[in-house]
């Protein structure tokens, strides 16, 4: 269970960002990866309206950097 309520999903994250719909190149386990390692460094009551942009831009970046090793 994330600790901030505002975590986006991986659909939501695909939605958001579909240049990462491949599920081959971006497996949902990455983006899982990704999401719960911003849920553990962000805090949605510091970060507030922004939370949810910023654990996106962290997830896409290290999405990324996983993606590039196939």
């Amino acid at each position: 269970m994330p600790k901030n309520d505002l975590l986006p999903t991986v659909e939501q994250f695909r939605t958001d960002y579909p240049e990462f719909a491949n599920t081959t190149r971006y497996p949902d386990p990455t983006i899982n990866r990704a999401l719960r390692q911003a849920d553990m460094t962000l805090d949605q009551n510091v970060q507030l309206g922004q939370f949810a942009f910023l654990a996106e831009l962290f997830t896409a970046h290290y999405t990324e950097l996983g993606g590039k090793t196939l």
